[in-house]
Formats: C-alpha cells, structure tokens, sequence
C-alpha cells in the first residue's frame, strides 16, 4: 500500500546539509564520463546517497537511521547560486523477494526521464538511478557496514558493464573506477506497480546546498569548519593518589563541536566560545572503594587550542568545573536513560531512571560499561559536595611527561615527591615505591571481576561477588595501581574515520566529603586518556 510521508519530516533533513555536526562519512565521486557527480553522505542521522547531473538537478535517496523505508528526492536547481526546488515522497514500495531483505522501492522521477530504485541485491543494497541516456549511476551499499562503492554502468544489449570505485580524495576524480563486468540486474528492476501514483510533494523551492557538498575531502579544511570529537570505548581515568579511584574507562559516545579557524586550509585555530557553561557530556558516573559519585563536568571558559588538518593532530585547553555529587547506590552512581539506543541524536525515546528527573523522556548522551547509558536529561538529585577546578591543560594528541616536584603536605614523605598543592602523599605504596604504575609492596586488593566497583575478600571466592549480586562474576586479585615521580602518557592523532587518542595530567582538588578524599586521596593527580572519532564539516 503506498504511503505518502509529511515533506515537513524530509525537510530539515536538507536544511542539516549545511549543519550537521554528526557527519559520519562523506563521499563523493565523479562518473568515468565526466558528466555526473555522485555524493554519499552521512547527514545528521541519515545517509544520503545522490547525483548530480549535467543539468544541475539532482535525484536520489534518504536511508533514515532508525531503520525504515529511504524516501526519494529530485530537485532542480534554481537561478540563484546553490538554490535548489526539491521534492521529496516514499515512491512505490513492495515487499521484500527473499526473507530477510529490506522493502524495496522504485519511482518515477518527477522531473522526468528519470528512474530511481532501492532495493537488496544478494547481501547488499543498491541505491541507483537508471538516467535518461541509459547510463545506471548510484551505491552499493555493503552488508557488513563498511564505506559504500560508487557504481557506474553503461547500457550493453539487455544488460549492463559496471565500474565500481571508492570515494574521490582530491580533483579530478572519475579516473579510479574498476571494471566490476557484465551485470544482468532482474527483469523488474525498476519495474513501477500498476497502482503507483504520484508520491511526491513540494519539500522547499529554495533548499539552500553548498557546492562543497559536492566537493571531495582530500585532508585539506575549509577555512571555517565544524570539528566534532565523539568518545569511543577504551579510555581511562585515573583520580587521586591512593590508586583506589584508578583504571576507570571513560564513557564511550561523549560527543563535544568545536569550530576550526583554518586560513591556509592546514594549521587551524579551535575556538570553543559556544560552549562555555555548557556540559562536557553527559553525567559522569564514578564508583570506587564502596563510595559512588555522580559528577556533571562543565566548560568554565573557552575551549582553545591549535589542529593541523592533515593529521589530525592537536592540543587545547579544557578548563572545566565538575560539580560531585556524593550518591549511596554504589552499582548505579548516576541517573540512567533506559531505553534510547541512539545517542546525541535529540530524539528523547528514552526515560530517566532516578534523580531529578526521573520518569522524564530523555536522548541518551553516553554509554558506560558499569552503569549504563547517561543523559543530560537525567540530572542527580541532591546538592554538590564539591565544584572542583579541573584544568585539562593541554589536552593533546601527544606526548605528556610530568614530574613530580612538589612537597608533600605531609613531613613524612622525601621533598618533591608530590604533584599538587596540599596533596597529603605520593601514593599508597607501604614501601613508598610505585613500579611500572603498581605498587608491588602490597597485598592485593580484591576485586569483583565483571564489577570492579566491587571490593572482596579473596579468601571467600565469589562469596561476596557472584554469590550475593549475580553477574558481578568472581574476585580476583588485583594490584593498587599509583603514580610514581613521573606521569608519561602517549596520545595519537587520527583524521576523521579513525581513532585517536586524547591525554592529558591534572590536579584534583580535594571535595567537601571526607569519604571521597579518603577513598580517593584528593587533593591529588590526575590522568585521562580519552579514545575517540572526529568529524569535520565544512561551514559556508
């Protein structure tokens, strides 16, 4: 049964061309021809897969995120520069051939001449355009979710030659295509039902799309760009000088824009303005010797620093205020939103579990291995114990080596042995000496093995684990982590489609609750290695 979607929920889907901080991937390409251009594009949340022709309309697809049928758009351009009149509608859709494949669609386009289809060919998708001349031009998309190929194929007899190529990385760009060979695509492929009718409706008759939307990415940066930095799994945190608060990892899908000032398309200034008394991500659950803390890290001033374009490297300033919050449920330090699988993408499909607001819809905004999904939505409830000054200066791409050459508050301990004022010791090592970031000296401390926020006895087996809370597994033995005089850590720059990693050494000072002092041993050094994503935008 034909369906006709609202050209008012396909409308800011272009309008985020020009916005969309959540660029993923981007692809453009040239046919062998010369005559058309073929851009695949993550946008927002949606992957779009169009070409441009000789004339400068356009036509293609929108594959939405969460899954459901792609919808069809034709534009033509208007006589304004980068000015397009676009229609957009669901086109004719049938059930899938074969169990397990996608609904498939096909429309006519509405400025003519013009067939689109979307349908599963085996084990992979292909979003292409049978054009007026004949010519086939459009995306394989692949099954196992890696980067699309380009498809080109000239009309031979009843069937087609194809070439298939990888995105452009820099002009010209139609000169990579490989013969893939004679295909022979079903019969009805772009086969219209008999009771298809005209789906499409008027989305804008002034869609504004930049002509480096068409563009290739070729590690080179406009002179303005959007810069976002996602979090990914792996990273760690190390707080205090007792070890007890160490080998936390980060939460994973922390997502921060920044703008990058780039003159000579290469060496660029970050600017962070906007984000000032904004949050740093989602609350930050922490649960360490029986004592849970909720905290809310938030930019007190701008965000700053320098990003060279080619690499991917980089180093800024991050001045934050992180508010605790002392909480007493050492399995959940945060607040949760249960039931939102797509992060940051501000639709609240989720609701809050716990704090000020629980019940309340929410988008999650963070995913921790311990605790869950995290929210700006889902706020602690109580009052803070501390708003402590926490200067990530710099954060960088690479290289950090600290001293220790600080005097301990406490007599005890050999001058310069400390990182930050008032910090009682250096760590918690009874002989004094931290080894390759342990202290060997002591006797191990026990661990629940799938909940590390957990402590054991080791001689009770998983008595005070598995046996009292399922699935937090055995206790094993694990020894106290601690810094020793010196603090070294390696990041690692990445172009946007790889991971870096972002360190950085700071001081914690000490809270207004002796629990977390203790159990922390704050004032005292701190350590982050953050793993993640960047994706750049260009901004016109």
């Amino acid at each position: 049964m034909q369906r006709h979607r609202s050209t008012i929920a396909i409308l800011p889907l272009l309008a985020a061309i020009l916005l969309a901080p959540t660029l993923l991937y981007a692809g453009v390409q040239d046919t062998p021809d010369g005559m058309r251009t073929m851009v695949n594009s993550d946008v927002g949340v949606e992957r779009w897969a169009i070409t441009r022709h000789p004339d400068g309309s356009l036509t293609g697809n929108v594959f939405r995120s969460d899954g459901g049928d792609p919808s069809f758009i034709a534009c033509t351009a208007n006589e304004a520069p980068e000015s397009y009149n676009c229609q957009g509608g669901d086109g004719c859709l049938t059930p899938p051939s074969e169990p397990g494949q996608s609904t498939r669609g096909t429309s006519e386009s509405p400025i003519g001449g013009i067939l689109f289809a979307s349908k599963d060919v085996g084990a992979e998708r292909w979003a292409i355009t049978l054009n007026a001349d004949g010519t086939l031009t459009g995306n394989v998309f692949n099954s196992d979710g890696s980067p699309p190929s380009f498809i080109y194929c000239e009309p031979e007899g009843s069937m087609f030659r194809c070439f298939g190529a990888d995105e452009c990385v820099e002009k010209p760009c139609g000169g990579t295509f490989n013969e893939i060979g004679v295909v022979s695509l079903p019969a009805d492929f772009f086969e219209l039902p008999a009771e298809c009718g005209d789906s499409y409706s008027l989305i804008s008759d002034n869609v504004p799309l930049k002509d480096t939307f068409f563009m290739p990415i070729d590690g080179s940066c406009a002179p303005l760009n959007e810069l976002t930095v996602t979090s990914s799994p792996g990273g760690d945190l190390d707080s205090g000088w007792t070890g007890i608060a160490h080998d936390n990892e980060t939460p994973s899908e922390v997502s921060v824009t920044v703008d990058l000032l780039c003159p000579d398309g290469e060496n660029c200034t970050v600017d962070g303005t906007s984000l000032v008394d904004e949050l740093f991500g989602a609350p930050l659950p922490l649960s360490s010797g029986g004592v849970p803390v909720c905290v809310l890290n938030i930019f007190r001033e701008a965000v700053n620093g320098t990003y060279t374009c080619s690499d991917g490297c980089g180093e800024t300033d991050v001045l934050l205020e992180s508010q605790v919050f002392l909480v007493q449920d050492i399995a959940k330090p945060c607040p949760t939103c249960v039931g939102d699988d797509a992060f940051n993408d501000g639709a609240k499909n989720g609701v809050c579990d716990g704090g000020d607001n629980d019940g309340e819809a929410c988008d999650s905004g963070a995913s921790d291995p311990n605790f869950g999904d995290t929210s700006l939505d889902c706020l602690p409830s109580g009052s803070s114990v501390g708003e402590l000054e926490i200067n990530l200066s710099p954060a960088t791409t690479g290289s950090i080596s600290v001293d220790s050459d600080l005097d301990c508050a406490s007599p005890l301990f050999p001058p310069g042995t400390c990182y930050c004022p008032n910090q009682i010791q250096p760590n918690a090592c009874i002989d004094g000496i931290c080894t390759n970031g342990e202290c060997l000296a002591n006797d191990p401390d026990g661990l629940c093995s799938n909940a590390r926020f957990r402590s054991c006895r080791l001689e009770f087996g998983s008595e005070d684990c598995e046996d009292t809370f399922a699935g937090s597994g055995s206790c094993v033995a694990k020894n106290r982590p601690c810094f020793g005089t010196n603090v070294s850590a390696e990041g690692e720059c990445a172009v946007p489609g790889e991971e870096g990693t972002l360190v950085s050494f700071f001081c914690v000072p000490a809270t207004r609750a002796a629990a977390i002092n203790t159990t922390a041993g704050l004032p005292g050094p701190g350590l982050v290695q953050l793993k993640g994503g960047s994706v750049r935008v260009p901004v016109q």
